[in-house]
């Protein structure tokens, strides 16, 4: 058997675990590949807000962001906003967990602490729940209240919980960003009044709004998180705004989680304005594995809707001023947290994007939705093919050989409608590799039995020699006319 073969056969089931094999068998790419992408929020509303929909007209899609984490006893638990939640164990395969409740409040920006060996959880415009696991079930406290039985319910937008020592404290943000200690004996009750912590600085560019930061007179400054470091602590926000490519994190810095905070020389923290998918705003700041620091951020599809987002990872760390700083962030394989003792120095894997701007044909292509689309490097554009098209495939020539050794497909549903039964679902397919132009093609993963929904999907493989790949698409869920956003091969020169 040669090695070719013996790569397709060992890759057979490999659709359905998200198994990874070769060199970047301990990588990541952002956005992240969660399963189960949920339907977003706003378009489950039954009369939906015109105002957000950026092509004019009302169309399902799919949303995740404002991730909110734990690092607990050696797993991974994400809660998104839209629904929770994520687990995972060793970063490679994550799996949907539906808790109870599976969203608070209007549905956005959940925060989950652990404080005393119990999990406490808000969210937007929610009251406090509390549960013995991290996994729930939660049970509802109720509103909290000022120190004057003032319930901030309909208040609190963005927040988040921070436990520090024997104290339980709440952030949010309200034109500015705002803390305030819980009381000891009844988290339902502020321990004082809250203090404003920080506000907007239109003076930086960063954080004006625009995709240019073109207008000064707006700024958004939301998803505020605490991080503690030693004895520092950093007060994280996101700017100018999520319906924005420019969304980054900046941070303040203090000595004590109410402050006062200063503004940190090192801003933003976080900015990605380049790549497939832009913008690297609202999350949370977590400690890993040995010691090491991540960013969880919200990303931008925004392809229908302002709302239409995704959840990404960088590593952070702090330089030698104390500040809190990430590294420029890139859409190329990163080692997944434990891999490397020192991510904040460099964390990428190696392998660059080889299909970008080359050469793309397929099958057919519905009007409008060429086979370039597909590997434009821009998330509001996709190749579909026509509708009648019963084995569609796209090819992609890199022009040069090149070492490769994984794949990334962010796929697109131009036609979902949960009203008409027509959801998302798993596709399958396969993709082979042409070693020389015009020579077979040789078959390196099959995904056919896939029976996993990956809105994105990212799969390692041993590495092979090529000078074009083919993705053939087997099958989709009934009645989906599936395109490709971006469909990228990662790779080193031959």
């Amino acid at each position: 058997m040669n090695r070719l073969h013996f790569i397709f056969l060992s890759l057979l089931t490999c659709g359905t675990l998200l198994a990874q094999e070769g060199p970047l068998s301990d990588s990541f790419v952002n956005p992240l590949p969660l399963p189960d992408y949920p339907l977003g929020n706003w378009a489950r509303k039954p009369s939906p807000n015109l105002d957000r929909y950026l092509k004019g007209y009302v169309q399902d899609f799919r949303e995740l962001a404002d991730p909110s984490v734990l690092y607990d006893d050696g797993r991974w638990i994400l809660y998104p906003s839209v629904s929770m939640a994520y687990v995972s164990d060793d970063f490679k395969t994550w799996k949907k967990v539906t808790i109870s409740p599976e969203k608070i409040g209007d549905g956005y920006a959940p925060t989950v602490c652990k404080h005393k060996g119990r999990y406490y959880m808000t969210g937007c415009f929610s009251r406090l729940w509390v549960a013995e696991h991290p996994l729930g079930p939660f049970e509802e406290l109720g509103p909290i209240e000022t120190p004057d039985g003032e319930s901030i319910e309909s208040k609190i937008f963005d927040p988040m919980l921070f436990s520090d020592g024997d104290t339980l404290y709440l952030y949010w943000h309200q034109k500015a960003l705002w803390g305030v200690a819980l009381d000891g004996e009844n988290p339902l009750r502020m321990a004082s009044s809250p203090v404003e912590l920080a506000h907007s600085r239109p003076e930086n560019e960063w954080e004006r709004y625009g995709e240019y930061n073109e207008d000064p007179r707006r700024s958004f400054m939301e998803g505020v998180w605490m991080y503690r470091h030693g004895e520092s602590y950093y007060l994280t926000f996101a700017s100018p705004g999520t319906a924005n490519g420019t969304y980054a994190i900046g941070a303040y810095r203090g000595t004590s989680p109410l402050g006062p905070f200063s503004y940190q020389k090192h801003n933003p923290v976080l900015r990605k304005t380049t790549g497939t998918v832009p913008g690297s705003g609202h999350g949370c700041i977590v400690d890993g594995p040995n010691g090491t620091i991540w960013a969880f951020t919200t990303s931008m599809v925004n392809n229908y809707h302002v709302f239409e987002r995704r959840i990404s990872l960088f590593p952070v760390g702090i330089d030698c001023n104390g500040d809190l700083f990430g590294l420029p962030c890139r859409d190329v394989p990163q080692w997944i947290p434990g891999h490397d003792p020192h991510p904040e120095r460099g964390n990428e894997a190696g392998f660059l994007p080889v299909s970008v701007r080359t050469i793309a044909y397929a099958s057919s292509c519905a009007a409008g939705r060429t086979a370039d689309y597909a590997i434009d490097d821009y998330c509001r554009s996709w190749w579909q093919p026509e509708s009648g098209d019963k084995e569609p495939f796209l090819a992609v020539d890199f022009k040069k050989d090149y070492n490769i050794s994984a794949l990334r497909i962010l796929w697109a549903e131009p036609n979902i409608d949960h009203r008409a039964g027509i959801v998302s679902g798993p596709v399958r397919y396969r993709l082979y590799a042409q070693r020389k132009k015009g020579s077979e093609w040789v078959p390196i993963l099959d995904c056919s039995a896939n029976d996993t929904d990956y809105l994105i999907d990212y799969r390692c493989f041993e590495t092979i020699r090529a000078r074009a790949v083919k993705l053939e698409i087997t099958g989709t869920a009934p009645g989906v006319e599936i395109g490709i956003l971006e469909f990228t091969i990662f790779g080193k020169p031959s």
